[in-house]
């Protein structure tokens, strides 16, 4: 027995004397950072970014690869079934990770089983933005006018269950009023209806939403953000317009495969943070309109859970389905 016992205990010395010379060695060749979605778009901007920042914190090329299709379940379900060694990462969106595990009756993956969440790093604060036509300047006279008349004014999403018609049922359930969805395939063709008058609000982000709020072609009502945003100061916040508790993003963070060891997990999300607190990182940041501040992977787990149950409540309520 004494002997079955000291091999035993050998061989759990050598396993862990092997993850730590494991963890030690690691990064030793380059590392992926999958993008489930578009080059071009905000998301790949900012991996890209914070890819190259990552590696010359950790002395390896960190590699983007786009991987496209079925709104990032592809994707993600790609760095789900990787091998959790520290060298294939998910530049992970909101969408594959929080609103599609709600509204899809299957996934090829666990979003909380299948991943480990390492940092999250950006949000894309939203825009309540209405054409110029409509006689409101503010949240509150938007919110009157659909109170004064029930189920006339039509907002529009990028398409059912994503986070632009999500953010505006949440509206509806918050300010008590009655409002008709009208969806579009995707964000560029909902902002050109408002601008038409073909819809009288839209909640998007800043890229989409900005410039023509500048120039005065829409008129920005709300913004989402804790705070006004640097770009469109003018623009009061969903907290000053009477609406506590929201603030809402499309957010970006990075996982791993949920069985990465945790000493390579826990430089990944230390590294990951300090890049995305670099100067080079936040400037993109500006360029696509996302803001925020860097949570490390514990933070970044509490908040998950935080954004699921948000819009699982905000889903069962206004009885959104996805069609499929």
């Amino acid at each position: 027995m004494m002997h079955y016992l000291t091999r035993s205990l050998i061989f759990m010395v050598a396993m862990l004397f092997t993850v730590m010379v494991k963890g030690q060695d690691w990064p030793n060749r380059p590392i992926r950072m999958i993008v489930p979605g578009a080059a071009g778009a905000s998301a790949d901007a900012l991996a890209r970014s914070i890819a190259e920042v990552l590696g010359r914190q950790l002395g390896v090329a960190v590699v983007v690869e786009n991987k496209v299709g079925a709104s990032g379940v592809l994707g993600a379900d790609f760095v789900a079934k990787a091998q959790a060694d520290g060298y294939t990462l998910l530049f992970g969106q909101q969408d594959s990770q929080t609103i599609l595990p709600l509204l899809k009756k299957s996934l090829p993956y666990d979003t909380a089983k299948d991943f480990l969440p390492l940092a999250k790093v950006g949000d894309l604060y939203l825009i309540f933005a209405t054409n110029s036509k409509l006689p409101v300047d503010d949240m509150k006279q938007l919110v009157a006018l659909a109170k004064a008349s029930p189920g006339k004014l039509n907002y529009g999403s990028g398409g059912g269950g994503g986070i632009n018609h999500l953010v505006s049922e949440l509206l509806v359930q918050r300010a008590g009023v009655q409002m008709q969805h009208v969806p579009y395939k995707g964000g560029t063709p909902a902002a050109t209806a408002l601008m038409g008058g073909e819809i009288e609000l839209f909640g998007g982000s800043y890229s989409l939403l900005g410039k023509s709020i500048e120039s005065g072609r829409l008129r920005g009502v709300a913004v989402t953000s804790p705070s006004r945003m640097a770009q469109l100061p003018h623009v009061p916040t969903m907290a000053e317009m009477g609406y506590e508790d929201f603030t809402v993003s499309a957010w970006y963070g990075v996982f791993a495969p949920a069985k990465l060891p945790q000493t390579i997990a826990a430089k990944l999300s230390l590294s990951i943070v300090a890049a995305a607190k670099s100067l080079e990182y936040r400037q993109r940041m500006l360029v696509v309109g996302a803001e925020g501040e860097p949570l490390e992977s514990a933070g970044f787990e509490k908040f998950l859970k935080q954004d699921y149950d948000r819009w699982k409540d905000v889903i069962q309520r206004g009885r959104i389905v996805l069609m499929e």
